[in-house]
């Protein structure tokens, strides 16, 4: 009888272990794959101007935490612009902190609204006549889409104006994965993997006389990649861009969907690029991208991502600013 309830003791122990480790996979589960999609389909429902103002809620106290974001972002703010008085710096790193937190916000409704929702969201188009012309005269477009503003409602224009085909990273979320994955695809855009096969498919697409969307200002891989300034810092930037158009004959521009306030909404404004992206110097190419990037910023430095560590990696191993 001992043996025996020992025996149905262990038994009811392992049993309980089981059961809790099945719930806490369950919880694991469910934090890591439903629960943000959930959020995100809740947040979906709220009308753009409070959806910003708890973005920008957020920012505050984001901002106020004095973590990472913000040292990383205060940290790219005082390189980049030396010259700015410190006040005036403090100003930039703090607008920035929080418009990114207004992007972050701003996304649930770029992903999940009819895409005429938000396309009748933007006022203003400023150079869509540069890819027009491009695509009429059957002259592919690469438009170098830095994260400024919200480059979900850049993508979502430019599927209007031809077929488009981007690189795509997907989330380590499942679900997160497949809601972005499809959000992206609604107005016929193509999404290709950031390995060789998705480069040969952005290739033949170039080739075919279409739009490529490339955020051109993500720290490649070394190999992938040359040292160039960016706001006077040295940048390992890519050179995928600058190649594809040496390949295709593509006309480079830049292009960012610019968040205005009165009354909410968007400016979508297109920029040829700087004449060195087409040089045959792989130097001159990216030297010419990064100040074409630069271009944009400037005219909206507070949209844009300043916390992203930019100038992680340096020429000669050499250490970061960070």
């Amino acid at each position: 009888m001992l043996f025996s309830n020992r025996l149905t003791s262990a038994g009811a122990i392992f049993g309980l272990q089981c059961a809790f480790n099945d719930t806490s996979a369950f919880v694991k589960s469910f934090l890591k794959e439903h629960l943000p999609v959930r959020l995100l389909k809740l947040l979906a429902t709220f009308p753009l101007g409070a959806s910003r103002h708890l973005g920008r809620l957020l920012g505050h106290m984001l901002w106020y935490c004095n973590g990472r974001s913000r040292k990383t972002t205060e940290t790219n703010i005082r390189a980049c612009f030396p010259k700015l008085p410190a006040k005036q710096q403090q100003l930039l790193a703090h607008n920035s902190l929080v418009e990114s937190m207004v992007t972050l916000s701003e996304m649930p409704s770029s992903w999940l609204w009819p895409p005429e929702k938000t396309l009748g969201l933007v006022h203003r188009v400023e150079g869509a006549e540069l890819l027009k012309k491009a695509l009429t005269s059957g002259r592919s477009v690469i438009v170098a889409a830095p994260h400024l503003g919200n480059w979900e409602v850049l993508g979502l224009y430019l599927a209007t104006l031809g077929p488009v085909t981007s690189l795509y990273q997907p989330p380590k979320s499942e679900a997160l994965d497949q809601l972005i994955f499809n959000a992206r695809k609604r107005n016929g855009a193509k999404l290709v993997p950031t390995d060789r096969k998705g480069v040969s498919r952005l290739l033949k697409a170039l080739k075919d006389g279409e739009i490529a969307g490339i955020l051109p200002d993500q720290e490649p891989e070394p190999h992938s990649g040359e040292f160039a300034p960016f706001f006077g810092i040295q940048a390992l930037t890519m050179t995928l861009l600058t190649n594809l158009a040496q390949k295709t004959g593509a006309l480079v521009v830049t292009g960012w969907a610019k968040r205005i306030y009165e009354p909410h909404g968007y400016e979508i404004i297109f920029c040829e690029a700087e004449e060195g992206v087409y040089s045959e110097d792989p130097l001159t190419q990216v030297q010419a991208l990064n100040r074409s990037v630069e271009a944009c910023v400037t005219k909206s430095a507070e949209q844009y991502q300043w916390e992203y560590k930019r100038f992680k990696k340096q020429p000669d191993n050499k250490p970061g600013i960070y």
